[in-house]
């Protein structure tokens, strides 16, 4: 998903812009490749996520290749890279062709990696969610760079939650 994200936060107000886009959307093939390896690696020495993650990540993949409808009922969109890349309205035929090529290429990947995320990854993930102290420890310390205890980041949590809605409350009845 953050292949994609990235590109919604891009300016699109000029050729030069689009161009970086061009660019982006040209690498996310080789992108996912690497992902794909890492999954691989983590496989061959049982690092494994839970499957329920692994076959969320392949439906949002499958959406996004515009296989699978967003929400249940519907018919699936336009994939997503060529709805985005033909925002484009600039004169440029080249860049024009430079993002329908890289777009096409982008959902061509995302298909290719939701297929392999059920097919291959999904099986070997385990049954039971990725959960518990030990991952939540671990997680965080890459996510926050720094080691936390979760025990008192949870009552600090509960606190700052109290003291906000304290406020928010007070902020109402003076409204």
């Amino acid at each position: 998903q953050s292949l994609r994200d990235i590109l919604t936060l891009m300016p699109t107000g000029t050729d030069e812009e689009w161009g970086a886009i061009a660019s982006r959307l040209e690498a996310i093939p080789a992108a996912l490749d690497k992902v794909r390896s890492s999954f691989e690696q983590g496989m061959a020495r049982g690092v494994l996520p839970a499957r329920r993650q692994v076959l969320g990540t392949a439906r949002t993949a499958a959406v996004c290749a515009g296989l699978e409808p967003e929400a249940e009922g519907e018919q699936p969109a336009a994939p997503w890279f060529e709805e985005f890349a033909s925002g484009y309205a600039g004169a440029d035929t080249a860049l024009a062709a430079r993002l329908a090529a890289g777009a096409s290429g982008a959902t061509s990947a995302y298909a290719e990696c939701a297929a392999w995320l059920r097919d291959v990854y999904a099986p070997a993930a385990l049954e039971e969610d990725a959960v518990g102290r030990d991952r939540y420890v671990t997680l965080a310390r890459v996510y926050c760079g720094a080691d936390i205890d979760p025990e008192d980041t949870y009552a600090w949590g509960w606190h700052a939650l109290a003291r906000i809605t304290r406020r928010m409350n007070a902020c109402a009845s003076r409204l």
